[in-house]
C-alpha cells in the first residue's frame, strides 16, 4: 500500500458552521452528528504507512472532542499530520498545541475576502476571526520555519473571475491559496477551473468516514451522508489495505454498485492535470516568500551529504533551457507555462552515504532569481506529487535562498525548479550552489531586522517597548481580598446603586466575575445572575461564598456568550483591559444583550479612538488568561459600542470613591499616573436613557437593529405564525419565502441549527431559545440525531421500546433561555397568533399550556404525540390528555396524521367559532 492511496481521516460529521454550499451541514443538508472513536482512528493510523496524512471533516476536525488525541496518535505511528478546518475554533491556545504534536500543514476553508460575503456564505462565522489566526500562524513560522498555511476556496459563478484579487488578499497572509470547483449536487461540477478534456480514470484511495466506514473517492463520502451505502468496508473489520483492493476490484467490475456511482460522476476532473500541472478541479498558487540578502545564515559543514544532489546532473524539462558556466553555476530558464517543471536534480546514494539513515534533510539552494519567479521544492520518485513544502522567491537581482526541510529521504526524489510566474512570463534564475546536511537548520541570534524588511526610503520608527513587569508574590485567589480589591469592590456597588439605573428583576450576566462579589449586588435586586469566567479556580470559589449562583467557565474573546441566552443587563466591570482582542470581547457581550452594557476597564488617556498592548501576569488570578492585556481609549470604547448595536453610550457623571476613578484628562497617552490606574465606566443602551445620572457620549440615530426590528413587527404582517422547535425551518420556512407579508418566529434552541437558518429571509425571526412553562433557563438534551433533541429527558422503557432506537443518543446536555409563549406575546406586541406549530420532542403541551390566558388569541395548532403506551421522554403528555385540554380551551381537532412508523401522531387543532 503506497502512502498516497491513504486520502484522509474525516473524523466528525459535528460542525460549528452552517456554510450555504455545503452537502453535510448547510441549510438544505441532513445534518448528521456521528463520530469517529479514538480506538477507530489508532487501528486506522496504526494499518497504514507513515504518509502526509489529512485530518479533516464532514464538519469541523477541532468539534471533534478527541481531535488532539487523534493527532496524537498519528505522531506515535509515524505520519505527518495535516489540518483542513475551517479555522472559527482555533485560538492562541490550541495553535500552540496543535504545533506542538508535530502538525506542519494547516488548511483554512475560507471563499471570500470580504466580511459580509463570508458571513453570507460561512453563516456563524467572522472573517475577522480567520485573519486573526492568520496572524497567530504566521507569528509562530520564527518556531516553526517548516509550518504551511493554506486557504482553500470554493469559487462560485460570482467569484471565478476575481482569482487574482484573492490572490493579492492573501499574499502576505498565508503561503498557498487553493481554489476549488463547487460541486453543485453529489456528483456534478460547476465553475472549472480549466477545461477537463476526455474523461480519466479515477485514482482509488481510502478516505475514513466519521461512521467507521472507508470510501474510494471524494463522491462516495458525498454519497454516502445521506444514504446507507452497506457496500462500503468497516474499519471495525476490513484493513485499508483490503479495503483498498476491494476498491480497485470494484472499479474494474462494471457491474458493481461502485461502477454505477462512477456513470454520471465527474469526480475524475480531480486527477486530469494538464501541462502546467492545474486541474479542472484544483488550482494551487504559492505565495511570494521573499528572503532578504543576508538574512540567512552559513550552512554548517557538520552532517553534510556531499553527492545527494549535483548541479552538473541538472536535467532540462518540458524543453527548458540549462546553461552551465565555468564557476559551476548554472543559469535555469524556463518555458512561460506556470508551474511547469523547468530543471530537476535527482538524489543520489554516493558511495558511504545512505538517505534512509536520515529521518531529514536540509537542502539549501543558494540562487539568483534573474526574470519572473521560482518554485523550488522536493517532488516525488514520479514526479506527480510534491513531497516537501514549495517555496518561491521574486526576481530582486540579489542572492538569496530556498531552504527546503525533506522528511524520510529516498533515493529517486528530486529537487525541482518550476516557473511561478503568472500571465506566460519567463523566469530565469541562476543556481549557485546546492548544500545537503542532515541536520535542523541552525537558530539565527535574533529576528530579522525590521530594517531589512522595509523598502530604502522608509526608516521604522522610534520604537519604546516596556518591559514586562516582575511576576508579584503569588497570592492565588487571596488577589481578591486584598485591603485593594476590597476598597475597589465597595466603590465600584456604592456607585452602581447611586446611578439608580433599572435593574430590580432583570436578568443578568457578569462577565468576568471573578470570585463573584460584585454579582452580589444584582441578587440583592432581585435579579437573576449568571456569573461566567475563563478560570475555573475562581468559579469554585465561587460557589463556595455563594451557593446556588449559576456558573459557566467561559472566556470572552473566543466562546460565544449567545449560547447561555440573552439577558437584560450584561454587566463587565474589570475585563476588558484584561482582553488581548477588545473588539472580539465586546462584540461577544452585545451578543446577548436586550437592554443595556454596564462596563468598568482601565482606559489609555488619548483622545484618538485607540488602544495599547501591555503585558499581565497569567499566573495572577485577577489578570489576564492570555498573559497580556489592553488599554484602550475612551473614544475607542465608546465608537466600539455605537457600531455594535448600541446607539447610546453613556459615561456617568460621577465616579466612585476609589482613586483610580479620579482621573485628570490630559491626553497624554498614558494609562497610569502616580501608582494608579486610569479608569472610566461605561453604560451603553438599546433605549434612551433619562436620568441626570447619565452624560452622553454618543447617540447613533437611525440604528440599524432598531430599523430591522420595526420591520419586522407584528402589526405590519398579513398573519403571525410561531413555530417551536424549529429544527431546519421543514414547516414554516418555504411558506415565509412564498410569502412576504407572513411574519414566522421560530424558536430554536439548538444553537448550531438556530444559527442555519439566521438570516434567511427577513420576515423568518430566530429566537435561540426553548419554549417552557416558566421564563428562566433549563437543561436541553442534544442528541446525536438532533431532530430529537428535547427539553425532556429519555424514558429508558421507552426507548428500549423505541423502533430506530439505535439512532437515538443524548450527545451533551447543555443549559438554554426559556421563555413561556405568554411573556413573549407580551413582550412582542403580538395581538393575534394564527398558527402555532409545535415539535418540541414530547414537551409538546407544555409549549402550549406556557400560552396561559394568550391561548385564546391561538387561532390554529399543530403539534406532535406519541402513541406508545410507554413514552419516549419522562414527562410527555399522552394524545388523550393533550385533546382533552385543548377541547376544554376552545379548540377542535381537525385532522391526524401519523409517522415515525406509527409510533407518533400530528394533531391539527382549530378555535372553535
Amino acid at each position: 500500500m503506497e502512502p498516497h492511496e491513504i486520502a484522509s481521516i474525516t473524523t466528525t460529521e459535528v460542525c460549528n458552521l452552517t456554510c450555504v454550499m455545503c452537502h453535510f451541514n448547510g441549510p438544505n443538508a441532513m445534518r448528521r452528528q456521528r463520530t469517529l472513536s479514538t480506538g477507530e482512528v489508532r487501528k486506522f493510523v496504526s494499518s497504514i504507512p507513515p504518509c502526509e496524512l489529512w485530518f479533516a471533516a464532514t464538519g469541523d476536525f477541532l468539534m471533534d472532542p478527541n481531535a488532539l488525541d487523534h493527532l496524537r496518535a498519528a505522531v506515535e505511528y509515524g505520519h505527518r499530520p495535516c489540518i483542513l478546518t475551517n479555522g472559527q475554533l482555533l485560538t492562541a491556545q490550541l495553535i500552540d498545541e496543535i504545533l506542538a504534536l508535530s502538525v506542519r500543514e494547516i488548511r483554512l476553508s475560507v471563499d471570500a475576502i470580504e466580511a459580509d460575503a463570508y458571513r453570507r456564505i460561512r453563516r456563524g462565522g467572522e472573517l475577522g476571526n480567520l485573519l486573526r489566526v492568520c496572524e497567530e500562524l504566521r507569528a509562530r513560522k520564527r518556531r516553526y520555519p517548516d509550518l504551511k498555511v493554506s486557504v482553500a476556496n470554493v469559487v462560485f459563478r460570482k467569484t471565478i473571475n476575481r482569482q487574482e484579487e484573492f490572490i493579492r488578499f492573501w499574499t502576505g497572509k498565508v503561503d498557498e491559496v487553493v481554489f476549488q470547483a463547487e460541486y453543485y449536487d453529489t456528483f456534478k461540477f460547476r465553475t472549472m477551473l480549466t477545461d477537463p478534456g476526455e474523461r480519466v480514470d479515477c485514482q482509488m484511495r481510502v478516505f475514513l468516514l466519521p461512521n467507521g466506514q472507508m470510501a474510494p473517492c471524494c463522491a462516495t463520502t458525498v454519497y454516502q451522508h445521506e444514504r446507507d451505502v452497506e457496500w462500503l468496508p468497516h474499519i471495525s473489520d476490513t484493513s485499508p489495505e483490503q479495503a483498498l483492493q476491494r476498491f480497485k476490484h470494484m472499479y474494474a467490475d462494471p457491474a458493481s454498485p461502485l461502477r454505477e456511482l462512477c456513470a454520471e460522476c465527474q469526480w475524475w476532473i480531480m486527477f486530469k492535470r494538464d501541462k502546467c500541472g492545474q486541474s479542472p478541479f484544483t488550482r494551487v498558487v504559492p505565495l511570494d516568500e521573499d528572503v532578504p540578502a543576508g538574512s540567512w545564515t552559513e550552512c554548517p559543514d557538520a552532517d553534510a551529504r556531499p553527492g545527494v544532489l549535483r548541479l552538473d546532473h541538472a536535467t532540462a524539462c518540458n524543453g527548458s533551457g540549462l546553461e552551465r558556466d565555468p564557476d559551476g553555476s548554472l543559469l535555469v530558464t524556463t518555458l512561460p507555462d506556470q508551474w511547469a517543471y523547468a530543471c530537476a536534480l535527482r538524489l543520489e546514494e554516493p558511495d558511504g552515504v545512505s538517505l534512509a539513515a536520515d529521518p531529514r534533510l536540509w537542502i539549501r539552494v543558494r540562487a539568483t532569481v534573474e526574470e519572473g519567479r521560482i518554485g523550488a521544492s522536493i517532488a516525488a520518485a514520479d514526479l506527480k506529487s510534491l513531497v516537501s513544502r514549495e517555496h518561491h522567491r521574486k526576481a530582486s537581482g540579489a542572492e538569496t535562498v530556498f531552504d527546503l526541510h525533506l522528511d524520510s529521504p529516498r533515493p529517486g526524489q528530486w529537487l525541482v525548479l518550476r516557473n511561478t510566474a503568472p500571465d506566460g512570463t519567463v523566469s530565469r534564475a541562476r543556481i549557485h550552489e546546492v548544500q545537503v546536511i542532515a541536520a535542523e537548520p541552525p537558530v539565527a541570534g535574533g529576528f530579522i531586522g525590521i530594517e531589512t524588511l522595509l523598502p530604502p526610503r522608509f526608516s521604522p520608527p522610534p520604537m519604546r517597548i516596556e518591559p514586562p513587569p516582575p511576576p508579584p508574590a503569588d497570592l492565588g485567589l487571596g488577589v481578591f481580598e486584598t485591603e485593594s480589591a476590597r476598597a475597589i469592590t465597595r466603590a465600584r456597588i456604592e456607585h452602581l446603586a447611586a446611578l439608580r439605573l433599572p435593574l430590580a428583576g432583570k436578568s443578568v450576566i457578569d462577565a468576568g466575575c471573578g470570585v463573584g462579589h460584585l454579582s452580589q449586588y444584582f441578587a440583592g435586586q432581585g435579579c437573576r445572575v449568571v456569573c461566567v469566567d475563563a478560570r475555573p479556580e475562581n468559579l469554585a470559589r465561587l460557589r463556595e461564598l455563594y451557593p446556588g449562583r449559576e456558573t459557566h467557565v467561559i472566556n470572552v474573546e473566543s466562546d460565544p456568550l449567545a449560547r447561555l441566552g440573552r439577558f437584560d443587563i450584561v454587566f463587565s466591570y474589570g475585563l476588558l483591559y484584561h482582553c488581548e482582542n477588545p473588539i472580539a470581547a465586546l462584540r461577544n457581550l452585545a451578543s446577548c444583550c436586550d437592554e443595556m452594557l454596564l462596563l468598568e476597564t482601565v482606559i489609555t488617556d488619548h483622545p484618538r479612538a485607540i488602544y495599547q498592548l501591555t503585558d499581565e501576569p497569567r499566573e495572577v488570578k485577577d489578570q489576564a488568561v492570555a498573559g497580556f492585556g489592553c488599554r484602550p481609549s475612551p473614544a475607542f470604547v465608546a465608537m466600539a459600542l455605537s457600531r455594535m448595536g448600541f446607539p447610546f453610550v453613556y459615561t456617568t457623571r460621577s465616579r466612585p470613591a476609589y482613586p483610580d476613578f479620579q482621573v485628570e484628562w490630559k491626553g497624554d497617552g498614558e494609562c497610569q499616573r502616580d501608582d494608579h490606574l486610569l479608569r472610566c465606566i461605561f453604560i451603553a443602551s438599546r433605549r434612551q436613557l433619562d436620568s441626570p445620572s447619565l452624560e452622553l457620549l454618543v447617540h447613533t440615530p437611525g440604528d440599524a437593529a432598531a430599523q430591522q426590528f420595526t420591520a419586522v413587527r407584528p402589526e405590519d404582517a398579513d398573519e403571525v405564525w410561531i413555530d417551536v422547535g424549529a429544527h431546519a425551518g421543514e414547516s414554516t420556512l418555504e411558506a415565509a419565502r412564498k410569502r412576504p407579508g407572513l411574519r414566522v418566529y421560530a424558536f430554536e434552541p439548538n444553537l448550531t441549527l438556530a444559527a442555519g437558518l439566521m438570516g434567511r429571509l427577513p420576515n423568518y425571526i430566530v429566537l435561540p431559545m426553548a419554549v417552557a412553562e416558566h421564563d428562566g433557563s433549563a437543561a436541553f438534551h442534544l442528541n446525536r440525531f438532533d431532530a430529537a433533541s428535547s427539553l425532556l429527558p429519555f424514558h429508558p422503557e421507552g426507548l428500549r421500546q423505541w423502533v430506530s432506537a439505535e439512532a437515538l443518543g443524548v450527545a451533551e446536555t447543555v443549559p438554554v433561555p426559556t421563555i413561556r409563549l405568554d411573556t413573549f406575546l407580551n413582550r412582542a406586541g403580538i395581538r393575534t397568533v394564527d398558527y402555532l406549530h409545535v415539535d418540541a420532542q414530547g414537551a409538546d403541551l407544555a409549549v402550549v399550556r406556557s400560552a396561559g390566558d394568550r391561548l385564546h388569541d391561538v387561532r390554529r395548532i399543530k403539534l406532535e404525540v406519541q402513541l406508545g403506551a410507554v413514552p419516549l421522554y419522562e414527562g410527555a403528555a399522552t394524545k388523550e390528555d393533550t385533546v382533552r385540554f385543548l377541547e376544554s380551551a376552545g379548540f377542535q381537532l381537525e385532522s391526524s396524521e401519523r409517522q415515525s412508523a406509527d409510533q407518533e401522531e400530528n394533531l391539527t387543532f382549530v378555535r372553535r367559532g
